[in-house]
């Protein structure tokens, strides 16, 4: 199980999540817990398409710990949709790092497009610390 972030590109879905039923449109960013499953259906004919990334639950969870500096073990996202787009341009830049290098470099990248991501969605009150 993965936790996941992504963009709606086009169209919009309404879909069940662990928060309830949710509505993303284009230019929201999508996000999924460990077991949560985003599959819904579209909203209109235009049909939809989005760019999701799914990382290792631990691997987050370590980034966050640092984060906070230690006063936090893990988080969950407590909103499956999210408007605004300072965080749907840094999901962007975290998408061109994560498809776009390898090695060392990637690896340094990512890691900091991760931060900057966890930080927008901290400031955006979308994290709960647990």
């Amino acid at each position: 199980m993965s936790q996941g972030c992504g963009i709606d590109n086009r169209g919009a879905q309404i879909s069940p999540s662990g928060r309830g039923v949710v509505e993303a449109e284009t230019g929201d960013v999508i996000t999924a817990n460990p077991g949560e499953v985003h599959d819904g259906a579209p909203i209109g004919d235009g049909g939809r398409a989005w760019r999701m990334l799914y990382f290792e639950p631990q691997t987050v969870s370590n980034i966050f710990h640092d984060m906070t500096e230690g006063r936090a073990r893990g988080f969950e996202l407590s909103h499956p949709v999210v408007r605004g787009t300072a965080l749907a341009g840094r999901y962007r830049s975290l998408f061109s790092v994560v498809t776009a290098c390898s090695g060392t470099a990637q690896h340094m990248q990512t890691e900091e497009c991760v931060f900057l991501m966890l930080e927008g969605l901290l400031h955006n009150n979308q994290v709960e610390a647990i």
